[in-house]
């Protein structure tokens, strides 16, 4: 007779639950789950040379553990773990655990202990695209207990470093009989199908994932649980447990959104007080609260570390975020920063920050924050309070990706900077910040005193540009997707800021300064108001002093004269007086004009003159005289 014992499967939810990312559409921006939910095979692997056994390694509750009879007194004979298609579902509120474990050793030996694996098919054992990601739900940290890396207060830096994921295709049920042939049964795994990526991670809760990528296509995904070989050390009792909840894959919007994931932080280059260089290492220590970065609460942040008592300073410090789709070349990626002022005042932000952008697992672009911030005015950074500025920086890799690493290296760590180096709000998929087109549109304009600006900025096709007043105000004065901005009537330089937002979505760019320059106008001091008799032609408007170099003049006459008085135009200035025209039939009174002056680039207030001309006097009669 076959015996399994079956575990408990409790009592589960009836509703459908997945963590959602804060979205950004006007419309509820979320992530749509389709669960896994085929059958479930587990098993031992990497075991002690010297076959002591598999220790107390294991899968839990509510995975069952097959076996088949042997003749009493012997032991039942192990052969898999199993799990039908109604556990570790979307409704799943009790995990099973994965336990590697090695036991005590005796004398210098290396004690019993294994490895374990649980394999998790589709539903159906339908057949997943290659390139589809497999998110399979953790929940709680998994748990290293036993060993750990002491750097004084240092405890626990490889517990993810022993989760890796596998796809697999041709996966099967499992049956408790092969061909019939006795009762060895069979898992029917199907075969692994190369190269598969995986990324431990949290999400905005701080609650773990594990997210495996086969590049083939596969239909049943392999989570292994193992201990490193290097911590196989004797008489030393150590394991690795991690809960597992369920697996999916996903579909999200297209709509610009926050990050999803983040990684618990890593760091390079660090060394123990004896010298000895420790690599790779994720450290809390080093990036406190990493799920603060994503969860959109705009006073919360992860936080970089400089360095640890007692452990040399790190080569790099870097925290990787996780996008719930991958972005295109139009797409950029926006930060909410905060830095020490004393970084800020030392100007030391070119190369200390590094942001690497990856499609999957290749590297697509990599740049500086000195880079993506040549068109900010430091002086202008909103205060965060505690000696902290904030920097806002929209990052455009022009190629698809989905996801970035932000890097803190040596440039800045080596500084010694007390207390936080580097402090990360949010980081979001964005529509690319607005650019500028020579000739067309400018960071830097220039309007004369009292006259509107029309600002202009380029940005995709399919984004707006929303154009602000300030750095802090919360609502865009002007929302559009192609016109220009025309500003009131300015009297005071003054910048504007302009970002980029994809149509139908909430999140947005980087806010852009454009500086705003307002020229003062040019401005005529007049002499005496001149005078001239009737049927004279001309006449001398005197003036004394300019300002502002100007270099024509125009004269506009009151429209209530005669159209006989022409208006002049853009004349060249002369060095002394204005010269004055009449028209010929000019009679005695006096004539009101405006006076313009104009530079190269801006026109003064009109000013009012008048000249008058004067009647001729009254011939004296003429007597005729008798000439002797």
């Amino acid at each position: 007779m076959i015996r399994k014992k079956v575990a408990f499967r409790g009592i589960f939810m009836a509703s459908l639950t997945l963590l959602m990312v804060t979205g950004n559409c006007m419309t509820a921006d979320a992530q749509t789950p389709t669960f896994l939910t085929g059958q479930k095979t587990g098993d031992y692997f990497g075991g002690t040379l010297i076959s002591l056994g598999n220790g107390s390694a294991t899968i839990s509750n509510p995975i069952s553990r097959y076996t088949t009879p042997n003749v009493f007194p012997l032991p039942d004979t192990y052969r898999f773990f199993y799990g039908d298609n109604t556990l570790l579902t979307g409704s799943t509120t009790v995990p099973t655990k994965l336990r590697a474990v090695q036991d005590v050793g005796i004398a210098g030996v290396v004690g019993a202990g294994a490895n374990i694996y649980l394999q998790i098919r589709n539903t159906g054992n339908a057949t997943l695209a290659g390139g589809t990601t497999t998110y399979i739900k953790l929940k709680e940290k998994p748990v290293l207990n036993g060993i750990s890396v002491a750097v004084l207060g240092l405890i626990g830096i490889v517990e993810t470093q022993g989760i890796t994921g596998q796809g697999y295709s041709g996966a099967a049920n499992y049956a408790f009989n092969s061909a019939g042939i006795g009762y060895n049964g069979s898992p029917n795994e199907g075969s692994s199908v190369g190269t598969t990526s995986t990324h431990v991670v949290l999400d905005k809760l701080g609650e773990w994932y594990a997210l495996v990528r086969p590049v083939a296509d596969y239909n049943s995904i392999r989570l292994n649980v193992s201990l490193p070989s290097d911590l196989r050390v004797a008489d030393v009792a150590h394991s690795l447990e991690v809960n597992v909840y369920n697996a999916f894959t996903q579909t999200a919007s297209t709509c610009s959104s926050r990050a999803q994931f983040t990684d618990a932080g890593t760091a390079t280059g660090i060394t123990i007080n004896s010298g000895a260089a420790v690599g790779g290492l994720e450290l809390s220590q080093l990036i406190a609260n990493p799920q603060y970065a994503i969860d959109g609460n705009s006073s919360r942040y992860s936080s970089f570390s400089s360095g640890l008592a007692g452990v040399g300073v790190a080569s790099t410090i870097s925290q990787t975020f996780f996008f719930d789709h991958t972005g295109t070349a139009t797409d950029g990626i926006s930060f909410r920063m905060g830095l020490p002022q004393a970084l800020v005042d030392l100007a030391l932000l070119g190369n200390g920050i590094t942001f690497k952008v990856y499609n999957n697992e290749s590297l697509v672009s990599t740049q500086t924050l000195g880079s993506n911030i040549l068109d900010l005015n430091l002086l202008n950074l909103l205060s965060l309070g505690a000696g902290y500025r904030e920097m806002n920086v929209t990052v455009n890799p022009n190629v698809a990706f989905n996801r970035v690493v932000v890097e803190l290296n040596a440039g800045l760590l080596n500084l010694g900077v007390a207390g936080d180096a580097l402090r990360m709000y949010d980081v979001s998929m964005t529509a690319a910040k607005p650019t500028f087109t020579v000739g067309v549109s400018s960071q830097n304009v220039s309007v004369c005193y009292g006259n509107t600006a029309a600002l202009r900025a380029t940005t995709d096709s399919g984004n707006e540009l929303l154009w602000y007043n300030s750095l802090s105000s919360t609502s865009p004065v002007v929302q559009s997707a192609t016109a220009p901005f025309v500003t009131p009537s300015l009297i005071a330089n003054t910048i504007y800021y302009v970002a980029s937002r994809k149509i139908g979505c909430t999140l947005e760019s980087e806010r852009v300064p454009i500086n705003v320059t307002v020229l003062s106008l040019p401005t005529i001091t007049l002499g005496a108001m001149p005078s001239a008799c009737v049927e004279t032609s001309t006449a001398s408007l005197p003036y004394t002093a300019t300002t502002q170099s100007p270099t024509t003049y125009s004269i506009v006459w009151d429209p209530l004269l005669p159209g006989t008085f022409l208006p002049v135009t853009d004349q060249s200035l002369p060095a002394a007086a204005i010269p004055i025209h009449f028209p010929a039939t000019a009679t005695a009174g006096a004539y009101s004009g405006i006076l313009y002056v104009k530079n190269a680039t801006c026109t003064s207030a009109g000013l009012a003159f008048h000249v008058t001309l004067l009647p001729k006097p009254n011939t004296p009669p003429i007597t005729p005289q008798a000439i002797n």
